[in-house]
């Protein structure tokens, strides 16, 4: 298990303020998971990349409050609170009295073969699971007031983290042996970005524009007693939480065609559209598709 020596005390149970399974760590590029039978805390690492600032107590705090708020619209029942990691006499606590060391999201804890990735996998996901899904989700997204922008924020809105991608992907050294994939990916996204210009920027112009999940794909869903729902919002950069909806819709789209199960892509989107009547909007659909893919 990785945690640092600061926080090492967490693998007791005897750290937590209540009955504890056998304590297991996940670890990601930029958080600790800690996962103790019925209850998860998510600590954020003090790193400070390209894409993300967690270099100090302050704002790894502001944004475990924003990670509590944002998942609280599409799954309340698993995000619980934020809670301080504290060192004292007796050692490292989860809420205790000592100093503030850490901040971690309290979570309800579920088990990693409900996640939908996992599911399909084993060949338990239902076309009407993921059409229930759509129209929750498109109720999700009507519930945040929509924002309009300039003409001549698109290059900066839609534009922007499409290139990002292809910059990111090409400073790789493996890629070098793909470098006629790339061109054709580039090629085919210039093309999708030309066709979809026009509805892009009147979207962009009329209030589309909606605080949205941002990393909708089949890992970060779950399926609950109550049906399907998404937890593990993007929190840390606004930009990429701010969106067009179709951009999230796209990406779990896009993550059920590349996994050849094209009835649970199209059940998503019929589910979707006929909740929000948004037809118009998914003409943008294949360019977010192909930009969620270079992701």
């Amino acid at each position: 298990m990785t945690l640092p020596d600061q926080l090492s005390g967490l693998l007791s149970p005897a750290a937590y303020p209540h009955p504890c399974g056998d304590i297991e760590v996940v670890e990601t590029h930029i958080s600790w998971v800690i996962l103790t039978g019925e209850l998860v805390y998510k600590i954020k690492k003090p790193v400070a990349f390209s894409f993300v600032d967690f270099s100090t107590l302050a704002r790894r705090r502001h944004f475990c409050e924003e990670e509590l708020r944002c998942n609280r619209l599409y799954a309340p029942s698993l995000y619980l609170d934020v809670v301080a990691v504290t060192a004292g006499p007796d050692g490292v606590r989860l809420g205790g009295d000592g100093e503030t060391v850490e901040w971690a999201v309290k979570m309800r804890q579920f088990p990693q073969s409900a996640q939908l990735d996992r599911l399909l996998d084993a060949g338990a996901v239902e076309v009407d699971q993921l059409e229930s899904f759509g129209a929750t989700l498109a109720a999700r997204h009507r519930q945040q007031p929509g924002r309009s922008f300039p003409a001549d924020e698109f290059d900066h809105r839609a534009l922007a983290p499409v290139r990002d991608n292809f910059r990111d992907l090409e400073a790789l050294a493996w890629m070098a042996d793909h470098q006629r994939l790339l061109a054709r990916a580039r090629r085919g996204t210039e093309a999708a970005t030309e066709a979809a210009r026009a509805r892009l920027t009147e979207r962009l112009e009329t209030g589309a524009v909606r605080e949205c999940h941002g990393d909708l794909h089949l890992s970060n869903l779950v399926l609950l007693d109550d049906g399907v729902c998404a937890f593990d919002c993007l929190e840390f950069d606004p930009d990429l939480r701010w969106i067009d909806p179709m951009s999230d819709v796209a990406f779990l789209f896009m993550d059920c065609l590349i996994r050849d199960r094209a009835d649970l892509a199209y059940g998503f989107l019929d589910g979707y559209l006929g909740a929000c009547g948004d037809y118009r909007g998914s003409e943008t659909l294949g360019f977010y598709a192909g930009y969620r893919s270079m992701v």
